[in-house]
């Protein structure tokens, strides 16, 4: 004889039904874990969390959906410049940009950096683009330089699609 489980006065299951309810249960936790686990699935990094070459590549992606022309630089030995930006405004300018993706303000050797590679790319214009913000001396230097500095900000409004140009006006 079977037994059963009275659950209420107007349901009961057998030993079968309790059986394949238990399965069903075990079969939809693993595959809600599953979900959460598959690689893919995971959630973006943030801009604060990308290696240094997962944000040179991030930058690269938005200035060319905003439509620049752009060369990024090897890795290594860039002579300070990570991204190149061609025929800049209506002069067609070229620009050298330093990016820097750290968790501290940024010092005054990315500002020395992108000023030397300004001159090694021939460029006329320098950049450092950064997550984060500017120590001090890095802006004194700049200031003096003529470096521009654009910090997260600047980073976050060429993200919603902002044209360089906008923060360009005394070289175009």
């Amino acid at each position: 004889m079977k037994k059963s489980v009275l659950i209420s006065q107007y349901f009961t299951l057998d030993e079968n039904m309790m059986f394949i309810t238990g399965s069903l249960i075990i079969v939809l936790s693993l595959f809600l874990t599953l979900m959460v686990v598959i690689p893919g699935k995971r959630k973006k990094k943030t801009i604060d969390t990308m290696s240094g070459l997962e944000f040179e590549e991030y930058v690269a992606k938005i200035l060319k959906n905003n439509g620049y022309k752009i060369y990024l630089t090897k890795s290594s030995h860039d002579f300070g410049a990570d991204i190149i930006v061609y025929n800049l405004g209506t002069k067609k300018l070229k620009m050298v940009i330093q990016l820097k993706r750290y968790s501290e303000k940024i010092p005054i050797s990315a500002v020395q950096e992108v000023f030397a590679a300004m001159f090694y790319y021939d460029a006329d214009i320098s950049v450092v683009l950064t997550n984060n913000y500017f120590s001090n001396a890095s802006i004194t230097l700049a200031d003096k330089i003529g470096v521009e500095l654009w910090d997260r900000g600047v980073l976050l409004a060429l993200k919603r699609g902002e044209r360089l140009e906008k923060y360009l006006d005394e070289y175009l």
